[in-house]
Parts: structure tokens; sequence; C-alpha cells
């Protein structure tokens, strides 16, 4: 790591985008948090070697690409 610390010299986050551009209420975060509902759901249902990643987003409601 260097010494920019969490923001780059481009002033991104660590996340690659713009500070204050995210809403932290808006669609991201809604997918983020179902998805990780639906994995953790899974992970309890079937362990780590048991977890499917078409099952979790079929639970989750979401693309296996998202």
């Amino acid at each position: 790591m260097t010494s920019e610390g969490a923001e780059g010299a481009e002033g991104l986050s660590a996340e690659g985008v713009e500070p204050g551009t995210v809403r932290p209420g808006g669609r991201t975060a809604r997918v983020r948090e179902a998805v990780l509902r639906a994995a953790g759901d899974a992970l309890v249902e079937h362990g780590f070697d048991g977890l499917d990643l078409a099952d979790v987003a079929r639970r989750a409601e979401v693309g296996k690409t998202t």
C-alpha cells in the first residue's frame, strides 16, 4: 500500500468512485444488501462447499452477473 491512503492520486475512494457520487440508499445499495443476505442464507443452509452462485442470484432476485 502506498502512502496515499484510501484515496488515490485521482481523488477516488477505495471503491473506485468519486466521493459523494454514490447514493447510500440507491439501487446499488439495495442489490448489494440482497446479495449479501442471500449469500448468508445459502451458506447457513448448504455450507461453503455447497455454495452455488446461481442459487445466491436466484435468492437475491438478481442476474448471476450482478
